[in-house]
């Protein structure tokens, strides 16, 4: 039954991302870009949630994946 679970929630991050992608898609043209964006953004969040967890919410959750979002470089292609 966890593996039964485990990969719903893959299966839900994986069209959560493709639905990102559509999205950032008529602001990226690059669909390869588009797609990097969206699941960097994604794996930024669930480290912000993790990290937000760990630390038994010290911190404000929005506030926490705001600065990770800080951290991620922009690379030119």
């Amino acid at each position: 039954m966890h593996d039964g679970l485990h990969l719903r929630r893959q299966g839900d991050q994986v069209a959560l991302e493709r639905d990102l992608t559509a999205v950032l898609i008529l602001r990226e043209p690059d669909a390869e870009i588009a797609r990097l964006m969206a699941a960097t953004f994604l794996a930024t969040v669930r480290t912000g949630i993790a990290l937000w967890l760990e630390g038994a919410g010290e911190q404000q959750l929005p506030d926490l994946v705001d600065r990770l979002l800080s951290r991620v470089r922009v690379q030119g292609t």
